[in-house]
C-alpha cells in the first residue's frame, strides 16, 4: 500500500523523463552505498589469490621488472595474451551495453567538449585535417563508418595504463577525459599543460581519454568495478596504487563520490592506494583517496602540490634542496621539495602516515623545468604584452 502511494506521488511530481532519471539515480545511489557498506566485509587478497589468477604476475621492484624477458614467445607474454583476450571480450560486452544505453554508436567531439565547457575554447584544435586524421585512426580499428567530428562509442584497447615515463609499472593510470577537455579552469597550467601537448601529438591517447569520459559517465559502478579488477588481477606487475587523471580532472562532485567509493573497495580488497591530483574545488574529504591539490579551495586535500618557477619558490623563503626531507617555512608550515622523479621518490603517492606528515597539510613544491618551464615563460610574456596593449 505504501509503495502504491509513493509511486503515485512520483508520477504526479515528475514528468516521464524526470521520473526515469529519478529512478536511475536512486538505483545508482543504492549500488554505491551497498559497495561502500560491503567494503569492510571483503576478504583481502593475498599472494595465493594472485598466483591462482595470474601465476606469472611479478611483485618485484621496478628495476627488476624492467629486466624480465618480454619477448613474444616468452611465457610471460603468452599469459598476457590470454588475459588480453579475456579483457577484450568483456570490453566488447561493455561496448554493446554502452551503445544500447545511449541509443547511438557515436557522439560528437563538440558535445563532449560542451559538457565540460570547452567547445568554444578548443574546437580550433580540431581542424578539418586533424579530424580527418582522427577519423582515419578510428576506422583502422572499426569497420563502421564514423562521420567527421564523431567519436565511436567503444571500450577497447588499454583503458588503464601500467605506468608511464615517470611512474613505475605497478601504478595503474586512468584518465577521466582528455587533457584537451580538462574542466580545471582554475589550474595555473590550464593554458600550458603538458598533457594537452601530448594529446595533440598522440591521437590514439586522445581518443582513449575521450572514450574514458563517455565510459565513466555511462557505465554502472558494477560494470566499471569489474573492469578495474580485471586490469589489476591481469597486470604484469602487482599493482600498488592507482593514479586517477594524469591528464584531465574531475568534472563533478558525483565523480568524486564514486572515486571515493572505488578507493575504499580497492583498499579493502587489494590494499591498493588511489591517488589523485586535482585543481577542482570539490569535496574529497572522507574515504581512502590520497588527494594532492593544486588549488587551496579543494576540500579534504591530503596535501597541496604547486609547480612554480624557481625564483617564485625562493621568494617564499623555501630551501629548494631536493633532499627528500619535510621541512618548515618561517611560519612553521610543512613543505617538501619535489625531485621530479616519482619512481625513486613516491612522496605524493603515499599516505600522510607513511610519510610521517603531521595534521597540517604539507605543501609540495616542484620547480618548473624543461619544456614546461619554457611554456610558462612564453605564457607570462604573452600575458604581459596583452596587459600592455590593453592599457
Amino acid at each position: 500500500m505504501i509503495d502504491k502511494y509513493i509511486k503515485e506521488a512520483i508520477d504526479k511530481a515528475c514528468s516521464s523523463e524526470e521520473r526515469q532519471s529519478f529512478i536511475e539515480e536512486c538505483i545508482s545511489n543504492a549500488i554505491n552505498d551497498y559497495i561502500l557498506s560491503e567494503a569492510n566485509k571483503i576478504r583481502k587478497w593475498g599472494d595465493a589469490d594472485y598466483r591462482k589468477v595470474n601465476p606469472l604476475q611479478l611483485d618485484v621492484p621496478d628495476e627488476a621488472y624492467k629486466n624480465v624477458e618480454h619477448g613474444e614467445d616468452s611465457p610471460f607474454m603468452q599469459m598476457s595474451k590470454k588475459h588480453s583476450d579475456e579483457k577484450d571480450k568483456y570490453q566488447d560486452e561493455l561496448t554493446k551495453n554502452l551503445r544500447k544505453r545511449l541509443g547511438t554508436d557515436s557522439v560528437s567531439f563538440k558535445d563532449l567538449m560542451d559538457a565540460n565547457g570547452n567547445s568554444s575554447k578548443y574546437m580550433n584544435t580540431f581542424s578539418s585535417d586533424y579530424l580527418k586524421n582522427v577519423k582515419d585512426r578510428i576506422e583502422k580499428h572499426s569497420n563502421e563508418e564514423i562521420p567527421k567530428g564523431q567519436l565511436d562509442l567503444s571500450i577497447r584497447g588499454k583503458m588503464f595504463a601500467y605506468g608511464n615515463g615517470k611512474l613505475p609499472a605497478n601504478t595503474m593510470i586512468f584518465n577521466l577525459t582528455s587533457a584537451l577537455n580538462c574542466p580545471s579552469k582554475l589550474c595555473k597550467f590550464f593554458d600550458v599543460c603538458y598533457a594537452k601537448r601530448d594529446d595533440k601529438l598522440r591521437i590514439d591517447s586522445m581518443l582513449r581519454n575521450f572514450r574514458n569520459q563517455v565510459a565513466v559517465n555511462n557505465l554502472t559502478l558494477k560494470e566499471f568495478l569489474k573492469l578495474i579488477e580485471m586490469y589489476i588481477e591481469y597486470a604484469p606487475m602487482r599493482i600498488k596504487r592507482i593514479r586517477i587523471s594524469e591528464s584531465g580532472d574531475f568534472t563533478s562532485q558525483k565523480q568524486v563520490d564514486i572515486a571515493k567509493k572505488l578507493a575504499s573497495h580497492l583498499k579493502a580488497k587489494y590494499d591498493i592506494d588511489t591517488v589523485v591530483y586535482t585543481a577542482m574545488p570539490l569535496d574529497f574529504s572522507g574515504g581512502e583517496l590520497i588527494v594532492n591539490a593544486s588549488n587551496n579551495k579543494v576540500i579534504g586535500a591530503t596535501r597541496y602540490f604547486f609547480a612554480k618557477d624557481l625564483d617564485e619558490i625562493e621568494a617564499l623563503g623555501i630551501d629548494t634542496a631536493e633532499d627528500g626531507k619535510i621541512k618548515e617555512d618561517s611560519n612553521g608550515n610543512p613543505y617538501f621539495m619535489c625531485p621530479c622523479d616519482c619512481r625513486k621518490c613516491g612522496f605524493c603517492y603515499r599516505t600522510k602516515e607513511s610519510n610521517g606528515e603531521g595534521s597540517t597539510p604539507t605543501t609540495v613544491y616542484e620547480k618548473v623545468r624543461g619544456v614546461g618551464g619554457k611554456l610558462i615563460k612564453n605564457l607570462k610574456k604573452s600575458r604581459k604584452n596583452k596587459a600592455i596593449n590593453e592599457k
